[in-house]
């Protein structure tokens, strides 16, 4: 396309910013400083050879869609009362936009960023579209509003890009995309984060994030590490509002478009297909997770699926978490009967984790079983001991073990081993034995019930 003309001073610029709109396919060979202006113009087409600086202004046409910023493009302070469009643009030594105020849809489809990308304390009040766009250095959107979705479709980023502390009210939709160092979203809030069919070859961090609506991690390969450290996946309204308080201060929240989302009643959950650091999600281990709740609802997605082996890996998980929970509360208690009460608690989880790692082993089951048959019975012989004449053969051997499986049988109290029916002391360690075992059985039945249907 023809340049329509070409500015060599910003005095001139300004000039006929006062009476002209219309600044398609223009060239701009000065510095460009903007401040305090109501903004009414087109730029679409044109090319700025250098620094382009937007202070305080209020725009309300803003479309610089297919430019060429050959100079930094560094938007401050600044009000976008209509649609932000950035379609096609290039931006050769990268954007900086700090505490601004999106009020409608914002396009960065297409952009090839070659330089940084720094977008701290911002609000996007409508969608924000970031589709089939390269970032070719890193990318921060930290500290930031979004109210509404984010889009990231078959976009490429080669170097890291972060949302520390951000706040996403809606969705983050991430399809097809790619990332060639990490993607970072610690400490940050998130209704639904929807990622699918995307390769990330670093790390992808979710430490300290709060998702309150739901995160579907589907057929995602993450070559790094993936940290979830410390994650939350509540829906407690008060603990997210008071949340969202801390990210988001002053003039983003007390906006007038700014309203707090609608919160699920169910958090949910689904990683399925997807592959971290080589290892599938289902092979995480307790470390990766920090969080009660987020165990609980990882769990019940599982569960919702029909998936109960891999539900029942989480509610371990979960109750591990709930027996660091329990020992740290027995030192705040006070009062004997409190601490009984807790420690009773306590006494129930740790057998369910020894009888049957809180029904995802029947192995541990049986052997649990075992271990207290041989010990209740080895009890119980010693009380008989001087009512019994043990001579080592055969015969005597094959009676133990007689003795020994109708031990096992918990319905027969009718119990004469080596036809010994007087005894006193001995029906202790019988009667408890036989609680023990039966305990055990009972628990191995349930760690295989894991395998049936839910």
């Amino acid at each position: 396309m023809k340049r329509k003309k070409i500015f060599n001073t910003q005095g001139a610029f300004l000039k006929v910013l006062e009476t002209k709109t219309n600044f398609k396919g223009y060239k701009f060979n000065c510095k460009i400083y903007l401040k305090g202006r109501d903004i009414k113009s087109l730029f679409d087409n044109s090319i700025f050879e250098k620094d382009v600086t937007i202070e305080e202004c209020d725009l309300y046409t803003s479309s610089f869609s297919q430019c060429i910023f050959k100079g930094a493009l560094i938007i401050r302070k600044s009000h976008f009362h209509n649609k932000a469009d950035f379609f096609r643009a290039i931006f050769e030594k990268g954007l900086i936009s700090v505490n601004n105020i999106f009020e409608e849809i914002v396009v960065f489809d297409k952009v090839d960023f070659n330089d940084k990308v720094l977008v701290y304390n911002n609000c996007f009040i409508k969608e924000t579209s970031i589709n089939t766009t390269v970032f070719n250095k890193y990318a921060y959107f930290d500290n930031t509003m979004f109210q509404d979705k984010l889009s990231l479709v078959d976009t490429k980023c080669l170097n890291q890009i972060s949302f520390r502390k951000s706040v996403f009210l809606n969705k983050i939709y991430i399809h097809r995309s790619s990332f060639g160092k990490r993607v970072d979203f610690e400490k940050a809030i998130v209704n639904q984060l929807e990622c699918n069919s995307s390769t990330l070859y670093s790390n992808f961090i979710l430490s300290e994030t709060i998702i309150f609506g739901a995160i579907n991690i589907i057929s995602v390969i993450v070559k790094g590490l993936f940290d979830a450290r410390n994650i939350r996946i509540t829906n407690k309204e008060l603990d997210i509002q008071s949340e969202i308080n801390e990210v988001i201060k002053g003039e983003l929240l007390n906006h007038k478009a700014f309203v707090y989302p609608n919160y699920e009643k169910n958090v949910r959950v689904d990683f399925s297909d997807s592959i971290f650091n080589n290892l599938s999600i289902n092979n995480l281990q307790q470390e990766n997770f920090k969080n009660r709740e987020t165990l609980n609802a990882i769990k019940h997605s599982f569960f919702k699926r029909g998936d109960r082996v891999k539900g029942m890996k989480f509610h371990r998980m979960e109750m591990i978490q709930y027996s660091d929970e329990i020992k740290k509360e027995i030192k705040s208690q006070i009062g004997l009967k409190n601490k009984i009460k807790i420690l009773g608690e306590l006494f129930l989880i740790s057998m369910n984790r020894l009888s049957n790692k809180h029904g995802n082993s029947w192995e541990r089951g049986v052997l649990f079983t075992i271990f207290a048959s041989v010990i209740f019975f080895t009890l119980f012989m010693c009380c008989i001991w001087s009512e019994w004449d043990f001579n080592f053969n055969a015969n005597t051997l094959g009676n133990t073990l007689k003795a020994f499986l109708q031990f096992l049988n918990v319905t027969n109290w009718n119990y004469e081993p080596f036809g010994i029916s007087n005894y006193n002391w001995a029906y202790i360690p019988l009667f408890i034995g036989r609680i023990f075992i039966s305990f055990g059985i009972y628990q191995t039945i349930e760690a295989f019930r894991k395998y049936g249907k839910v």
